[in-house]
């Protein structure tokens, strides 16, 4: 288990039981901290005195997991700071609150975002949006029912088809192309106008494209919305030969179309695209597709290539070696070209001590090279590379590579580590422990840095105990560890009583 996972882990907050606080603890809370704590402990409600100073998010975010909680909420007329998200986040998942919401007049203040929100979980409510659909923008209909085609009716019964834009026919019909009849009742094609809504429309429902005839959309197509069309549905390539629109076509194009569908040479051929590609796309091109070279042998292509494309391309394709040498494209490298280029092909290495690029190198060069490819220590040991090493390099390369604790030790790298990088380590390596230990780094723990690496490496409590490092835990840091490790509950328990 990878320790940033934690962090990663939003709805975790509060997966073990409560643990009891003082009296003076609860009433040190924030408002925040008694939503968190009444979500899984309700039967503290007595015990807050905050219930005036609740926000609208607040009580949406405790009522959408304990709902007898809204005669609190009358109490304080809390429903008074809840503006129209909240009511639309609310009713979503507590839909009773509804009558909450008809009392103050808050469907009033919806706008089309809450209610496509509301919508889309809670379609019962179509005769509230009904009612105010002059409110809400033209994307709305559309994309309510490539998700909720059932609501169909009820536009008809109030005419919202001509309403629907471009963005929304596109969203709709490329999830529910049975509705392109209704498009054909109020002449939505013509709404179509940019390349990009019928490359997008087409590429997922091409059996619309007498559509596109009808309303001659193929006039706006550019270079990248032939290749989302044709990469998507390539037996439409008869259109295209139809408009011509292999003219259109740029590098880009080009080079994704080809890398995608290298059947589609001849095209290319016979409108001379060749000359378009970049060095960009001929790098990018040549990476899947190596076939090609004789392509860009007859139009010198090579010429182009700069440092970041010989190495990309020579990592996927060693065999163009040749054509580098002939373009002495070595002296191009930078030191993370060489990198990159040695750590997926390290036979390169003479080429990098023929054009001196091991001098090129930093500090993190050298330790994502050797994390992959070990052997070349001693290019870093010619180049005095060890001494350059920050702490976040040494944990790089530690954590891949153990074997480097000597050169570590050598250069006394363990000097340059911060909590961070340590906590880091130990998750990964906790052999290193006794490094730890050696520079009285423990002391240096914060908080975060503590639960993150009891989560993964539990033994360590020990070390926490000496230094006391409990006592840098936040409430968000308990959270993440007693998600995970619930036998340390105790130690929560023993520094709020012994703060």
């Amino acid at each position: 288990m990878n320790c940033q996972k934690i962090y990663l882990a939003t709805n975790c907050a509060y997966r073990y039981k409560m643990r009891k606080h003082t009296d003076e603890q609860l009433k040190s809370f924030s408002v925040q901290e008694w939503v968190e704590v009444l979500q899984k402990s309700p039967e503290l409600a007595d015990k807050c005195t905050k219930w005036e100073d609740f926000r609208g998010n607040d009580w949406e975010a405790l009522l959408s997991v304990q709902p007898q909680f809204a005669d609190r909420c009358d109490k304080v007329n809390g429903w008074r700071n809840f503006d129209s998200s909240t009511w639309s986040l609310l009713c979503s998942i507590q839909p009773e609150f509804a009558n909450r919401c008809n009392k103050i007049y808050g469907w009033e203040n919806f706008d089309s975002n809450d209610w496509f929100h509301l919508l889309c979980v809670q379609p019962k409510f179509i005769d509230k949006a009904v009612i105010y659909w002059d409110n809400l923008e033209p994307f709305v209909w559309g994309k309510l029912l490539s998700l909720q085609p059932q609501l169909s009716d009820r536009i008809d019964k109030i005419c919202a088809w001509e309403k629907i834009d471009s963005s929304g026919w596109v969203i709709l019909l490329s999830e529910q192309p049975q509705f392109a009849a209704k498009c054909d009742e109020v002449n939505g094609w013509y709404k179509l106008n940019s390349s990009g809504d019928w490359s997008l429309l087409l590429s997922k429902q091409p059996q619309l494209v007498s559509k596109c005839d009808k309303v001659n959309g193929w006039e706006t197509f550019n270079s990248a919305a032939w290749f989302i069309i044709l990469n998507a549905q390539p037996h439409l390539v008869h259109i295209c030969d139809k408009v011509n629109g292999w003219v259109k076509l740029g590098s880009w194009g080009w080079c994704k179309l080809l890398s995608s569908q290298p059947q589609l040479a001849g095209r290319c051929d016979k409108v001379n695209g060749w000359v378009k590609l970049s060095l960009w796309a001929w790098c990018e091109l040549l990476s899947t597709q190596p076939q090609f070279a004789s392509r860009c042998d007859e139009v010198n292509g090579w010429v182009k290539s700069t440092s970041g494309n010989w190495s990309k391309l020579l990592s996927a394709q060693p065999q163009f070696v040749d054509k580098c040498d002939k373009m002495d494209g070595w002296k191009q490298l930078d030191g993370s070209d060489w990198r990159i280029l040695l750590s997926a092909q390290p036979q390169f290495s003479d080429r990098c001590n023929k054009a001196n690029g091991w001098t090129k190198f930093d500090s993190l060069d050298w330790c994502k090279l050797l994390s992959t490819q070990p052997q070349f220590d001693d290019k870093c040991e010619e180049m005095d590379g060890w001494k350059q090493f920050d702490g976040l390099n040494w944990r790089i390369l530690l954590s891949a590579k153990p074997q480097f604790i000597d050169n570590c030790n050598k250069v006394n790298g363990w000097a340059e580590f911060d909590s961070g990088n340590w906590s880091n380590l130990l998750c990964d390596s906790p052999q290193f422990a006794d490094k730890c230990d050696k520079v009285d780094a423990w002391e240096q723990f914060n908080g975060s840095s503590w639960s993150c690496l009891l989560t993964e490496q539990p033994q360590f409590g020990d070390r926490c105990d000496k230094v006391n490092g409990w006592a840098k835990l936040s409430l968000e840091d308990w959270e993440e560890l007693l998600a995970y490790q619930p036998q340390f509950a105790d130690k929560q328990t023993n520094t709020e009583e012994n703060p």
